[in-house]
C-alpha cells in the first residue's frame, strides 16, 4: 500500500471514530507497526510497515491505533482495549503474524556482540552513544555502565 493511499485511509478511519483533532504521521519504525502518542494526540504508523503489506493489514493496524486512542492510555491492551477493538472491526490482538499475511522485515543491518557474552541479536539502527550489554552489567558491575561490556556492531550489508 503506497503512503498517500494509507493516510487518506487513515484520516477517514480517524475521523469516523471522532478523532478529527488527532494527527496522523509516518516515521521510521522498523520493529512496529503503530503507535499512539497520547500527550501529542498523534497516531503513528512506520512507512516500511505501509508500504510492504496489504490494505487489510494497514486498515487493521490504523484501528488498532484507533482503540487505544478511544479508551485511553491506561488500558493498554487489556479487556477494555479488547472490547473497543470488536465495536470497531479491529483484531484484538497485540501484534500481528506472518499468518495474518504480514510481510515482515527482519534483516537487520547490523549485528551486535557483547566481549563478554557473546551475539546479542541485531539492530536495525547503529546508537551514535556507546552501549554496553546489560546483562554483563547487572551481573557483574551491579547494573551500572562499564566499558568491559561495550557492545561492538558488524555491518550485515
Amino acid at each position: 500500500m503506497n503512503r498517500s493511499e494509507a493516510y487518506a485511509l487513515g484520516r477517514s478511519l480517524m475521523d469516523e471514530h471522532g478523532l478529527g483533532h488527532w494527527s496522523l504521521y509516518f516515521d521510521r519504525a522498523k520493529r512496529r507497526l503503530g503507535q499512539t502518542r497520547f500527550s501529542r494526540r498523534e497516531i503513528g504508523l512506520s512507512e516500511e510497515y505501509v508500504a510492504n503489506n496489504a490494505e487489510h493489514l494497514v486498515r487493521d493496524t490504523i484501528l488498532h491505533e484507533i482503540a487505544h486512542a478511544l479508551v485511553g492510555s491506561q488500558h493498554g491492551h487489556n479487556a477494555t482495549w479488547r472490547a473497543k477493538c470488536r465495536e470497531i472491526g479491529a483484531k484484538p490482538q497485540r501484534c500481528k503474524s506472518q499468518a495474518d499475511g504480514l510481510v515482515q522485515n527482519q534483516q537487520f543491518k547490523w549485528s551486535v556482540t557483547c566481549p563478554n557474552c557473546g551475539p546479542r541479536g541485531g539492530k536495525h539502527r547503529k546508537s551514535n552513544k556507546p552501549s554496553a550489554c546489560g546483562t554483563c552489567c547487572k551481573r557483574y558491575n551491579g547494573g551500572r555502565f562499564t566499558s568491559r561490556f561495550l557492545l561492538q556492531y558488524r555491518q550485515n550489508y
